[in-house]
């Protein structure tokens, strides 16, 4: 018998326009009311998960969200931090060294605000959808004691534009202009390989998005996320029911006792998935409890 269900957010819990569909949100209060634990677990902030929460109604006591893939989780109610991994002041000048070398952009996540080096498209999306204050500062200036939690590198060119407003659909921003580099590499996100080794050696990557990765803490990602919170409710991994659809899902989904990928999920997810269930258009969620959730 499964006693908790973790979810994915954008493109698993959420539809194409970022909404909850009225199928998926009664089919998680009907859980709830039977006494199963249900996370959300997301590359977003807890901020940009907030929202969500209320109409869930898991922003409760005793209700826990996954944040920033894993490297922040919080306790719903009183926003109290049960489990933190900050990536390093001097492991974040590294990543900034990165992105001048490869001519990308680059977001760092700490718990309030999303920290730009420069203005970039991606990132001015992501700060409304997560309703958080974008900042544009100079890292080698930035206060040692603010903990950076997640960093998103951004390889945007105008090439990418039409891609990455389908990405945020329900976004309208005054101006879309990006920045043309000289040097696009379309393939460089792909090309982890050419990064220093002591960002190999000791950072999770992921790529949730065609056009960013996701950089992590090595001992970070949503399955650690995932075990934390388990403990605090004394469920085995075992009773675990993961759902995703990319990158950054694909520890969580190899971890669960039962790892499910959504019909829109990317091959690598459904590859290591134990089934594939309906897309995110099709209430793929509610359908996975309807099916392994069935009242006894």
């Amino acid at each position: 018998m499964y006693k908790m269900l973790v979810l994915d957010m954008d493109g698993t819990l959420l539809n194409e326009r970022q909404e909850i569909s009225k199928e998926n949100v009664e089919a998680i209060k009907d859980l709830i009311d039977r006494g199963i634990k249900v996370v959300l677990a997301s590359g977003r902030a807890y901020q940009g998960m907030s929202r969500y929460l209320e109409i869930l109604g898991m922003n409760l006591e005793g209700f826990y969200s996954i944040t920033c893939s894993g490297s922040l989780t919080v306790e719903n109610k009183s926003d109290s931090i049960l489990h933190e991994v900050p990536i390093e002041h001097e492991d974040l000048l590294a990543l900034l060294d990165l992105c001048e070398t490869f001519d990308l952009d680059m977001s760092a996540y700490t718990k309030d605000n999303i920290l730009v080096h420069q203005d970039n498209l991606y990132s001015r999306y992501d700060a409304i959808a997560n309703d958080m204050e974008l900042k544009e500062i100079n890292f080698h200036e930035m206060d040692k004691a603010i903990e950076v939690f997640k960093v998103s590198l951004i390889n945007e060119n105008p090439v990418m534009k039409e891609e990455m407003i389908r990405y945020f659909p329900t976004i309208q921003l005054s101006s879309v202009a990006m920045r043309d580099k000289t040097a696009y590499n379309p393939e460089i996100l792909m090309e982890t390989w050419r990064f220093p080794k002591h960002i190999l050696e000791n950072y999770t990557i992921v790529q949730p998005l065609p056009f960013s990765l996701e950089i992590l803490h090595k001992s970070c990602n949503k399955a650690v996320g995932v075990q934390q919170v388990a403990q605090v409710y004394g469920i085995k991994r075992e009773e675990i029911v993961c759902v995703g659809d990319s990158g950054n899902d694909l520890h969580m989904i190899e971890y669960a006792g039962l790892g499910v990928a959504m019909g829109n999920a990317i091959d690598q997810i459904k590859a290591v998935a134990d089934i594939v269930t309906l897309t995110n258009e099709e209430n793929g969620v509610a359908e996975v409890i309807k099916e392994f959730f069935k009242e006894s």
